[in-house]
């Protein structure tokens, strides 16, 4: 077997040298052609070829008929699909299949015609480059700005899936909301694997409230896809405030009567928001004895800011609601009684000036002066 993989290495060797007398000499096939452009296309280095994925392959496992010069019109080069039928096989299930022949994205696309990269090579550096940039140039809105995390580390394909590509809202897609565990688990799985348990998750995998209005967040409903933002970013964190106030929009009318919540409103990038109390991928039920927000965790959850906090200091209402008597009953007295106070104050000082001021215009028209 040793013998005969070193005679077809030969084999494949002596023809590629044969081929490249021709095609590894851009002048030479300038003189065959109509244009420096079609000298261009044909023009294949040697060392091009021994650099790529097919560096082991003969010109003619690919190029058929093309052994005599002139090349006979018979010649013909078969598909990638001829050796890589399973990919081949994704391949039409994508959109990219279903476009236009003219537009068609086809393997040479992202892999390359003769300096062929394979997915380790496609994975970073230069290739990797090159290959999100064959993406943008049709998808330039979805194109990563230089502060996302993802930025020169990952191709859209890691996300988008390498060959069945689908339309981000379709159910079969990569980024489809209930394969976002998997697809960004793939990378992230430490976070992945606490995310399902959560409320979010759980509700999520699930199917629970996906027939709603509102679907129970994944991944991109709160880190965004392009641009995502760094976990460890604090303008994420405090614009994460906003994302949890479409869905929870009374805590977060309540969070912004807190303290909290109105150092945040002014600016600030120190003060906690809601990944702070509540986590971000362990959310939990505050009834739920694990939960960060749950009675018996509150010191430790406040001792992360307040390293002075203790039993009483986890009394403060984070979630202020003057409006529940039950929840807040010296706020809600409190609340009415400045407000009826206020009131009746404006009230009686606004009737007063009103009745000064007819006093002033009577006294006026009598001539006379206001004592």
């Amino acid at each position: 077997m040793a013998v005969l993989a070193l005679a077809s290495a030969g084999v494949a060797s002596a023809q590629q040298l044969d081929c490249s007398r021709c095609h590894g000499e851009l002048e030479l096939l300038r003189q065959h052609v109509a244009s420096l452009a079609d000298a261009r296309a044909l023009l294949v280095p040697e060392a091009v070829l021994a650099e790529s994925a097919h560096g082991g392959i003969s010109c003619g496992e690919c190029h058929n008929g093309f052994g005599r010069f002139p090349h006979p019109a018979t010649g013909r080069t078969d598909s990638c699909a001829s050796c890589h039928e399973a990919a081949a096989a994704e391949w039409t299930t994508g959109v990219h299949a279903r476009m236009d022949a003219t537009e068609r994205v086809t393997c040479s696309a992202c892999h390359g015609i003769h300096d062929v990269a394979d997915t380790t090579a496609l994975s970073q550096g230069p290739r990797l480059t090159a290959m999100n940039e064959s993406c943008t140039a049709c998808h330039e809105t979805q194109r990563l700005t230089p502060e996302d995390p993802h930025a020169q580390e990952t191709g859209c394909w890691a996300c988008h899936a390498p060959h069945s590509t689908h339309a981000a809202d379709a159910s079969l897609s990569w980024v489809a909301p209930m394969a976002q565990p998997r697809t960004c688990g793939a990378c992230h799985d430490a976070v992945s694997t606490v995310w399902v348990d959560d409320v979010h998750g759980s509700a999520l995998m699930s199917g629970n409230g996906t027939d709603g209005e509102i679907e129970p967040p994944a991944c991109t409903s709160c880190h965004g896809a392009h641009p995502i933002h760094s976990a460890g970013d604090r303008e994420f964190s405090v614009a994460a405030v906003d994302r949890c106030a479409a869905c929870h929009e009374h805590a977060a009318e309540t969070f912004f009567g807190s303290y909290h919540g109105k150092a945040t409103a002014l600016g600030s990038t120190v003060s906690a928001t809601c990944a702070q109390c509540h986590g971000a991928h362990t959310i939990l039920p505050d009834e739920h004895p694990a939960s960060s927000v749950a009675a018996s965790n509150l010191v430790e959850t406040c001792s992360d800011c307040h390293p002075q906090a203790r039993a009483s200091f986890v009394t403060y209402d984070s979630h202020p609601d003057p409006m529940d008597r039950e929840r807040n009953p010296v706020l809600f007295y409190s609340f009415w009684f400045m407000n009826a106070l206020l009131v009746g104050v404006l009230g009686v000082f606004g009737l007063h000036t009103v009745l000064w001021w007819v006093r002033l215009m009577i006294d006026r028209r009598r001539g006379g002066s206001h004592g």
